[in-house]
């Protein structure tokens, strides 16, 4: 049989093992959220990467239409956006 004392402490840790269990639940949860958000961040880079790659080559492509044609309408386009290029070398430098 149990001493009072003894009795007191084994309640105590029943007590202290449910408090972690549910802090081990919360933080559970907690860390799923967390990875889900940097999921849609690590996806959102990736876009944001591949979007750039077409949007730099649609600005070479343009800048070669530009020089080809001598079209001082696409060449203004690009300028407008912050892209600069010579005649020589067809190749856009973004000043963004």
């Amino acid at each position: 049989m149990l001493k009072p004392i003894e009795y007191w402490i084994v309640c105590g840790l029943a007590a202290l093992s449910l408090i972690l269990t549910g802090v081990d639940i919360g933080l559970y949860y907690r860390n799923q959220a967390l990875q889900t958000q940097v999921e849609i961040r690590a996806q959102y880079i990736q876009q944001t990467n591949q979007i750039l790659n077409l949007y730099q080559e649609t600005a070479r492509t343009l800048a070669n239409f530009a020089i080809e044609r001598q079209d001082g309408t696409v060449k203004a386009m690009l300028e407008g956006e912050g892209l600069s290029f010579n005649s020589e070398s067809a190749t856009t430098k973004g000043t963004k």
